[in-house]
């Protein structure tokens, strides 16, 4: 098997963020959609992680 170096297979960090995203968007819609989590829930733990952030950035 050849594995020689594709320019063409390289993603930018643009790239990369946005598959990881949608990912992670999946997988969140998903638990929603079975009932594991609520949207409700959802939001509440991310602004909750969105304000861990911001304190830790400061510190």
């Amino acid at each position: 098997m050849d594995k020689s170096f594709d320019p063409k297979d390289v993603l930018s960090i643009d790239e990369l963020i946005m598959a990881n995203a949608m990912k992670i968007d999946a997988v969140v819609e998903l638990l929603i959609d079975k009932g594991i989590i609520s949207e409700k829930e959802y939001f509440l733990k991310l602004k909750d992680l969105q304000y861990g952030y911001q304190v830790l950035s400061k510190s």
